[in-house]
């Protein structure tokens, strides 16, 4: 059985091709490289500081990159609180850059709703290490208080400030406890001595150690604060002993130790009393 040749067909005869110009045509600079007239050029984006304000919450929304990074410093710079709700979703791709960018503006914007957007973003466990680390010192400066769940690894943070704001940031808790103990340790002195301050302001001796060290070097208020709410007799003699190295601070001991019960708080009291009038 003989085979089938298919009939050749030039592409001349085919209304498609002859439709199309010449090649010489297609490789002129008219055409563009595809063939086809060229697209006209995107006009370039306006500088952020010449939007509108309505411009820059569109742009946010709708950018992406470092156009999104860019709306999203000038919401900042502007104090656009309109724009919260957009800075926060702008903030879920793990993006470092962006969500540092987002945590500023946030803080430039101020208020209640910004520091909650802060609140939000520090839980939700989308931030990236360093952006995590960015945003514990912002939400302490903001007053954010937060749970402990999914902040562990900011108390092995290399910046002592990073550590310090985690303290500062840690509402009560099982989970906080646990970190605050961790941070009891710290190399840090001002570190461990505000995880001590905090641990006994919540009834917990576990920072003693460096609370007595405050005492017999450096005692500041909130030391003498924080010994109050966990002294035993050992703590009531030291807090004498403070007070007569202190004088200044000897009304604020006879008061914590007034405050106090048994019969050695009375004595040590009783003493300062008869030494400082």
């Amino acid at each position: 059985m003989k085979s089938r040749k298919s009939p050749t067909v030039s592409t001349a005869q085919l209304p498609l091709f002859a439709s199309l110009p010449p090649l010489t045509a297609i490789r002129s600079p008219e055409f563009g490289p595809t063939g086809r007239n060229p697209a006209p050029a995107l006009p370039p984006e306006e500088a952020p500081a010449a939007l509108t304000d309505d411009a820059v919450l569109q742009g946010l929304r709708a950018a992406f990159g470092e156009r999104r990074r860019a709306l999203a410093e000038e919401a900042g710079r502007r104090q656009l609180s309109a724009a919260i709700p957009s800075l926060v979703i702008a903030a879920r791709p793990r993006d470092t850059d962006t969500q540092i960018t987002v945590l500023r503006a946030l803080e430039n914007i101020g208020g209640e709703d910004a520091a909650a957007a802060v609140a939000t973003l520090m839980q939700s466990q989308v931030l990236t290490r360093e952006a995590l680390n960015v945003g514990i010192v912002i939400a302490d400066r903001m007053g954010c208080r937060l749970t402990a769940g999914g902040l562990e690894p900011l108390a092995e943070a290399d910046e002592p400030e990073v550590r310090l704001a985690l303290c500062h940031c840690l509402k009560a808790g099982p989970e906080a406890v646990d970190l605050l103990r961790m941070l009891v340790k710290d190399p840090a002195r001002e570190v461990a001595l505000l995880a001590a301050r905090t641990l006994a302001l919540r009834g917990l001796p576990d920072g003693i150690v460096p609370l007595v060290e405050a005492l017999r070097s450096a005692p500041m208020p909130e030391d003498i604060d924080a010994v109050a709410c966990i002294a035993d007799e050992s703590l009531m003699v030291e807090l004498g002993k403070t007070a007569r190295a202190n004088p200044a601070l000897a009304p604020m001991i006879i008061d914590a130790l007034e405050g106090m019960e048994g019969p050695q708080a009375g004595l040590v009291a009783g003493g300062l009393r008869r030494d400082f009038g």
